[in-house]
Parts: structure tokens; sequence; C-alpha cells
């Protein structure tokens, strides 16, 4: 198969976007050791007075304030640095693909500018991370990571627990409601026997598409109506997947996930100064003190909740990074996907342009229709996405 080659527009445009990349990613890379460095050292000099003056444990603060930011800092640009990377990747992979007959993929739309290529990633490519992830309920985040962006409508039941704890926020949600309507039905009952019969048949009905009901309410992380299982979706999104039946495997690197994880650790032994500044202020009788014992707990505490929220949520949209929408592999795919939406919203408007002296301009709309093109891809099944090209 013969490629095309990558127009010298494009190349000079990859050279800057891949500087670029480079330097957001040493950019984290520069701010992380800075942190690990003045952290470390605070927490030595904590660590060195704290049995002399248990409050100064306080100053621990600081570093997880640092180490939460940086963090943070780290996963934003780890985002960056894949969505460049990934549009490399896209330049590189669609030079083999041929041409579509109708309204789908060609080749030229390898010629669409950076800045423009990037006003339409920021409606289409938001559009399927909505529709695919959606913060999980607090409750949930015991069973499966906190607030963990779980993948809606890719999502294996392993067992009945996440049913029956969204089922049972959908309950205490509508538990109110239903009781108001509970009260109601009594009254018809006494008012009239026949109608109230038409009520019971009509309560049936509801039970019996309750599953598909109670999904609407705010609480439905995913629709559990009429859903496949992993296994008979494409999940062309997420690498493991794909490979797990085929006795192959991906390895995405730790990097990332050794740096962020070290931060927190470094938070960590800052709550840790905390609670022993507590411990101090409880039982050791140079500094007994219940009523800064009971402070100190209750604030440590709460930093150990702090803590362990930012960690987990660092660490769902880390594993994004790998294995995810915003890894490299899926970015290259949405960046097509992008410049085949962006193209088709031009064709729409320009089908709908006026004659003269009457004529619409050429991007009047162009923002509306794009996110009709989006709507389209995602209500056709964001597994039918290579289809969706055609």
């Amino acid at each position: 198969m013969v490629a095309n080659q990558i127009t010298a527009e494009n190349a000079q445009t990859l050279d800057r976007l891949r500087k670029e990349a480079n330097e957001v990613k040493d950019c984290f890379t520069r701010y992380s050791f800075q942190t690990i460095a003045i952290s470390t050292g605070a927490l030595g000099l904590i660590f060195r007075y704290v049995f002399e003056e248990p409050a100064i444990s306080l100053a621990g603060v600081f570093v997880i304030a640092l180490a939460t930011i940086v963090a943070r800092i780290g996963i934003y640009k780890y985002g960056t640095a894949n969505r460049i990377f990934g549009y490399e990747l896209h330049l590189y992979r669609t030079r083999y693909i041929a041409d579509s007959e109708g309204n789908g993929w060609q080749r030229h739309m390898t010629n669409l500018g950076w800045e423009e290529s990037l006003k339409a990633w920021r409606v289409v490519q938001a559009t399927v991370f909505e529709h695919l992830y959606e913060e999980a309920p607090f409750a949930d985040t015991f069973i499966d990571g906190f607030n963990r962006r779980v993948p809606e409508g890719f999502r294996l039941e392993k067992d009945g627990r996440l049913y029956r704890l969204l089922t049972l926020f959908y309950d205490r949600k509508h538990k109110d409601k239903d009781k108001d309507k509970d009260k109601d039905k009594d009254k018809d009952k006494d008012k009239d026997k026949d109608k109230d019969k038409d009520k019971d048949k009509d309560k049936d009905k509801d039970k019996n598409s309750n599953k598909s009901q109670w999904s609407k309410s705010n609480w439905g992380v995913i629709q559990l109506r009429k859903k496949k299982k992993l296994e008979d979706r494409y999940t062309w999104f997420m690498v493991h997947d794909l490979l797990k039946n085929h006795d192959a495997a991906y390895h995405s690197g730790n990097y990332l996930k050794t740096i962020i994880g070290f931060l927190f650790f470094l938070a960590g032994l800052s709550v840790f100064l905390m609670f022993l500044s507590a411990f101090q202020y409880a039982f050791i009788e140079k500094h007994k003190d219940i009523v800064s014992a009971i402070l100190f707990s209750a604030f440590a505490v709460s930093m150990s909740l702090v803590v362990i929220s930012r960690s987990t949520r660092a660490s769902s949209r880390r594993m994004l990074l790998q294995d995810g929408l915003l890894s490299i592999h899926s970015c290259a795919i949405m960046w097509q996907a992008v410049a085949v939406a962006h193209y088709r919203a031009l064709d729409t408007l320009a089908s709908q342009n006026v004659p003269p002296p009457h004529n619409v301009p050429p991007m009047k709309g162009y923002i509306e229709e794009l996110g009709n093109q989006a709507r389209s891809l995602v209500d056709g099944g964001v597994e039918n996405i290579h289809a969706w090209m055609r």
C-alpha cells in the first residue's frame, strides 16, 4: 500500500507541536522534582521539631497543597502532550486510508489547519468524552475507586453491587415523591374503586419498565437498559481490552504513575505527622491537652480525606491518559473523526446557503452544525466510529 507524503506545511506544524509537547512534559518533570525536593526538606524539618512542638505539623498543609496542585498540573500537561502526539499519529496513520466514496474520510482532510482542527476538537471530542464518562456518585467510589470516571454503556457488571447501590440512591432521591404518589393512590381508592383498578394496571406496567425508567435520574452513572456486555462492543479507546483476548499485552509506561504516586505519598506523610501531633496531645504528659488532641485529630482526618479524594481523582484521570479516550492512540482516532465532522458541517452549511443578495455567511451556524455532527457520532454508537467516518 502506497502512503501519501506529509505536506511541508504539516511537517512544519508537527515540528512546532512536537517541541510544545516535549516542553510541557519537561515542565511537569521540573515542577515535580522541585516539589519533591522542597517537600522532603520540609517534612524532614517538621519531623525534627514535632516532638518538641507538636503544632508544627500544621506546616504539612503546605506540603499537601503543593503536592496535589503539582499532580493536577501533571495530569493536564500530559493531557496536552497526548493530544499533540495523537495529532501527529493521526497525520501519519491516515496516509494509508483510502478516500471514502461518500461524505466520509478524504485524504485532503489532513490539510485542515491546527487551530481550526483544535476548535472542532473542543466540540467533537468533548461531546464523545461526556457521553462515555460520568463522575461516579460518592458512595459508588468505595466500590470502584473514588470519583472514578466510568465508561457509560461499556462497563461490565461483575456483580450486582453497582446496580443495587444506584437503585438504592434512586429510591432515596425519589422517596418523598413516591410517598406522595402512594397517598394520592390511597385517596383514589376510597373515592373510586374502578379508577383504582385502572391505576393498579398502570402501576404494574410502570414496575415492568422500572429498569429503563430509573436510569433517567441524576444518580444514573450508567444506563442499565439494553446494555451489551463489554466483549460485544468494539472498545477502540481501551487498548488493554482489545488485546486481552488475543494473548497480547500493552504497556503504556509507569513514569506518570510513579511521580504522581510519590507526590501523594509525601502528602500522606504530612497527614501522618498531624496524627502524630494529635497522639502527643492525647497521651504524652509533656504536651497533654485534650482539646488540642481532638482538634488535631479532626483536622488530620479531614486532611486524610482530602488526600485520598485528590489522589484517587488523579489516578482515575491518569488511567484515561494511559488507556482511555485521552490516550495517544485514542486521540489519533478522535482527530480523524474531528476532521470528518468539520468538513461535513461545512458541506451542510454550503447546501443551506441562499442565493444572493440574501446569501448566508459561510461560517454562520458552524458551531451548531458541528455539535449536530458530534451528536450523530455518539447517537450511532461510539464503538462504530470507524463506520461513521466512512
